[in-house]
């Protein structure tokens, strides 16, 4: 749900949107066009190149920010300051541009498709921190967190991303999945994970489950299914190569931690 939240309100209103018949693009324009009180993210369209353009600032305090742009081609700076040339990640639609930004109001400049725009953002006084995921690959999740809360009209501070931990329910699915490949009498698997909180909780309990189940696990390998325990760019550059022929693995199980369009949460292949 936050990956589909995320795309469908940075996403230029002429793409086409196969989420649109479940009403995402409207509520990602509502959530656009709502105030954001001072010091939490900020959602917002600009119009760039002759197409509205998703804008989304986090966490929206003083300091070092990071700007999601919906368009290939972004660039973005703070008041005065030179343009930035952002980056775009695997797992992740979006282009990311840091952006440091000063206590209370300032400007923020946007380009994109040839084009110039700005718009006001307000980051409050105080430099609390930020939450530590915003500088590491999963910046773009933590983002989309922020923007699954903005849709849903909650306009609170950002001081948690999704990799800071592994939810109970997350933790029971990866059980279940290790269970399942138990039940297929497969007798290894390739773990590949990440130093993330929740990357090391999840490898943890998948490690346990494999122990009570006789399943060793160890990296890739062609005689056995890879599970992948990563965020966004982990889980895509994993199915990228298995996909691609550069790892060998006898198919690739996503853990509920691998949220893009194509790493959503499933059951597990028969």
């Amino acid at each position: 749900m936050i990956s589909f939240v995320l795309g469908a309100a940075l996403r230029p209103v002429d793409t086409p949107d196969r989420t649109a018949a479940h009403g995402g693009t409207a509520h990602g324009a509502a959530a656009a066009e709502r105030p954001s009180p001072p010091g939490t993210p900020v959602l917002r369209t600009l119009h760039l190149g002759g197409k509205q353009v998703g804008v989304l600032v986090v966490p929206g305090r003083p300091g070092r920010n990071l700007v999601g742009i919906g368009a290939a081609d972004a660039k973005a700076a703070a008041a005065e300051g030179a343009l930035r040339k952002g980056w775009r990640q695997p797992g992740s639609a979006q282009t990311w541009v840091p952006v440091d930004l000063p206590e209370g109001s300032s400007t923020l400049r946007v380009s994109a498709g040839g084009a110039n725009g700005s718009l006001t953002v307000d980051t409050g006084s105080g430099r609390t921190a930020a939450p530590r995921a915003l500088t590491t690959a999963d910046a773009p999740e933590c983002a989309a967190a922020a923007a699954g809360a903005l849709v849903a009209g909650e306009n609170r501070p950002l001081t948690a991303c999704p990799s800071d931990t592994l939810t109970a329910e997350d933790a029971d699915a990866l059980r279940a999945m290790v269970r399942f490949l138990a039940d297929r009498d497969i007798p290894a698997l390739g773990l590949v994970s990440d130093a993330s909180p929740r990357g090391r909780k999840a490898a943890a309990a998948v490690r346990a489950q494999a122990r009570h189940e006789g399943i060793t696990v160890t990296g890739p390998g062609t005689d056995r299914p890879v599970l992948v325990t990563t965020g966004w760019a982990g889980a895509t550059e994993v199915a990228d190569a298995v996909e691609g022929g550069t790892t060998r693995a006898q198919g690739v199980y996503l853990a509920p931690g691998c949220w893009p369009v194509r790493c959503s949460p499933r059951a597990p292949a028969s």
